[in-house]
């Protein structure tokens, strides 16, 4: 088990990983522009971790990376994104239940990919529950309007369970979005010291 979980294959994921527990914290200490920076650089280690994984898994076992990954993919994509709303005093009632439809959505999506994955290798079926970390920060530059907040959270959840494909992103598109992000962790970083 420690080869697996020691495995350098996984150090993109465990990346990721920690930077939503980093974000976490932020949004309990009130700094909401870091914890969105966090939440967008956690989903640019998420769209690399599995090539990554491919190029230097050598002896570890290649499921096991695969349901790292989903787990970590639930924290960074679907727990960060919801600690983020709560922390910016998007906590009605009708929030609390659009968080939960959010997750549950969220963690079934995972659940069928971790199932279906091999048979599906060029495309996914729904929405990937990575999205969040592209668009809420997206989102954020933009408004910090908690109805569309909260409306993007609901419509990401029934976009994760739809059955229409996406086509995968090959390395060039990925590349692409992840300058994009980083384009937009910069504006954050500028507007900020303006």
């Amino acid at each position: 088990m420690l080869k697996n979980i020691c495995d350098k294959a996984n150090i993109l994921t465990y990346v990721g990983l920690v930077l939503a527990v980093l974000g976490i914290q932020l949004c309990l200490v009130g700094n909401i522009d870091l914890a969105v920076m966090c939440l967008l650089i956690a989903g640019i280690c998420d769209g690399f971790d599995g090539a990554f994984a491919r190029k230097l898994r050598k002896d570890g076992d290649p499921n096991f990376g695969v349901e790292l990954d989903s787990l970590v993919d639930i924290i960074s994509s679907g727990v960060f994104p919801v600690v983020i709303c709560l922390s910016m005093g998007f906590n009605s009632i009708i929030d609390l239940v659009i968080y939960s439809i959010f997750l549950v959505c969220g963690v079934g999506r995972l659940a069928y990919y971790n199932i279906t994955s091999k048979e599906n290798s060029g495309y996914f079926t729904g929405v990937p529950i990575t999205v969040s970390t592209i668009l809420l920060p997206l989102i954020y530059v933009f408004t910090k309007n908690e109805y569309v907040f909260v409306g993007a959270l609901l419509a990401l959840s029934f976009a994760y369970v739809s059955n229409f494909k996406i086509k995968k992103l090959n390395l060039k598109s990925k590349i692409a979005l992840s300058i994009v992000g980083i384009l937009f962790v910069l504006f954050l970083i500028f507007r900020n010291t303006l």
